[in-house]
Formats: structure tokens, C-alpha cells, sequence
């Protein structure tokens, strides 16, 4: 399966954001002692918005993911950068900043002053969060849920076919440290239908050589939704 090809140059510019905010915000000490504080302040602010912009295109990347569940997550990762920037703003940390570089900044006695209650921006912040995930911790369990319906699945009315493992993706997603694989079967259903379904698989680490590409494999097929498959192998349901 092809990757997404500008989720993946979102990931690499992002990448390079947040490098570039590391080298800037981190040489930031070393670099005020040879220019100005006005100058020191203008690199401070270049860095805050590498820093924002790479947390836009790891958010934009995050929902352009075929994972749902990572779509999902970018709604409490948005709100945590928001919550946080609106707090450091409330506790005037940029102006804070400012002085510390020995920049001027208006009414200087009123910096440390911020009205803004600590407690109450963090009481936000964690109920949002949680509030944020719960879409993400639904859509997990309904998830766990149906990648374990194999288990205790009746098999008794499916039907039995031979299929071929055409393609295996790790979505490097696990439930109870069990790895979660895409994968593409070719299934001859019978000789006059033969079709393909992606799906998801819950692959125990002793079971990975069964789902090789090329392998030819036995599958409990539901004959009223045929895109409902299971893999059988002498370890048990998939």
C-alpha cells in the first residue's frame, strides 16, 4: 500500500520546523550575548513560529492518516496546543521572555502581575483534554472489539475458502502489546468468483509467519457479508 505522498512531505517539513525551532530557542543564551535584545527578541519570535507552524503540519499529518484513531487523536492534540499557547499568553511568558533578553516592553510592572488563575487554566486543560478523548477512547474499544470478535466468532454457518496474502502493512498500532496489521487478501471464494478485501488483523508475534506475503492460507468467510474474513491457521483464528 502507497503512502500518502504529502502526508509524507508534511512529515518531513515538520520535521525540519521543529529542528530549526530546537537550533533557534536553544542557541537563543549564547547568541544574546553577541547581539542586541531587539535582535535576540526577533529570534525568539522566528523559533515560536517554527514551533507553531510545526505543530500545525504534525496536526494537518495526523488527519490526513488513513488510521482513524489518529485522525481522532488530533482533536486533543489541538486543543492541548491551544489550551497551552492561550496560558502562556494569559501568563504574559512572552513579555517575561522580553525582559529576560533585556528588551523594553510596555508597562514592565504588570509582567509578573497576570491576573490570569493558574488553577483554573490547568482545571480546563485536563477536562477538555478528557472531554477531546473521548471520540478517540469509543473508537478504540469499538476497535479492540472487533479485531478480538475472532475469538469468540461462531464459525459453525461460514464458509471455508483459499486465499493468497497479497500485500501486509504494520500500522504500527498494537492492543494489549499485540500488533495490529493491514492486510490484502486475494481470495478464491469459487471458480467463478474471486475477489480482494482489505482488512485489519490482530497478528500474535508467533503467528507473523503466517501472514507472509505469497502465502496461501485457509479463511472462514460469512456467505452473508463476504467481505467479513477470518484467516485460520494451526494457532487459531485471525
Amino acid at each position: 500500500m502507497r503512502r500518502n505522498p504529502m502526508k509524507r512531505k508534511l512529515n518531513i517539513v515538520g520535521m525540519l520546523l521543529g529542528i530549526l525551532t530546537a537550533i533557534t530557542l536553544g542557541t537563543l543564551p549564547l547568541i544574546r550575548m553577541v547581539v542586541s535584545p531587539n535582535a535576540s527578541v526577533l529570534i525568539l519570535t522566528v523559533g515560536v513560529v517554527f514551533f507553531a507552524l510545526a505543530m500545525v503540519l504534525i496536526i494537518v499529518s495526523m488527519l490526513l492518516s488513513p488510521q482513524i484513531l489518529l485522525k481522532l487523536a488530533a482533536l486533543p492534540v489541538t486543543y492541548v496546543i491551544v489550551m497551552i499557547g492561550y496560558m502562556l499568553y494569559k501568563l504574559n511568558v512572552y513579555n517575561i521572555f522580553k525582559m529576560m533578553l533585556g528588551a523594553e516592553v510596555v508597562n514592565p510592572e504588570q509582567v509578573f502581575s497576570s491576573t490570569a488563575s493558574v488553577g483554573s487554566l490547568s482545571m480546563f486543560l485536563h477536562v477538555g483534554v478528557w472531554i477531546c478523548c473521548i471520540p478517540l477512547i469509543v473508537m478504540a474499544i469499538i476497535k479492540s472489539i472487533n479485531l478480538k470478535k475472532g475469538k469468540h466468532q461462531d464459525f459453525s454457518n461460514f464458509d471455508t475458502a483459499k486465499g493468497f496474502i497479497v500485500k501486509v502493512k504494520d500500522t504500527n498500532m498494537r492492543i494489549n502489546k499485540t500488533k495490529i496489521y493491514k492486510i490484502s487478501l486475494k481470495i478464491h471464494y469459487s471458480q467463478q468468483e474471486k475477489y480482494e478485501v482489505t482488512k485489519e488483523f490482530l497478528v500474535p508475534a508467533h503467528m507473523l509467519h503466517v501472514i507472509a506475503i505469497g502465502n496461501e492460507v485457509d479463511l472462514k468467510i460469512n456467505p452473508k457479508k463476504k467481505k467479513d474474513v477470518y484467516i485460520k491457521s494451526e494457532y487459531g483464528i485471525l
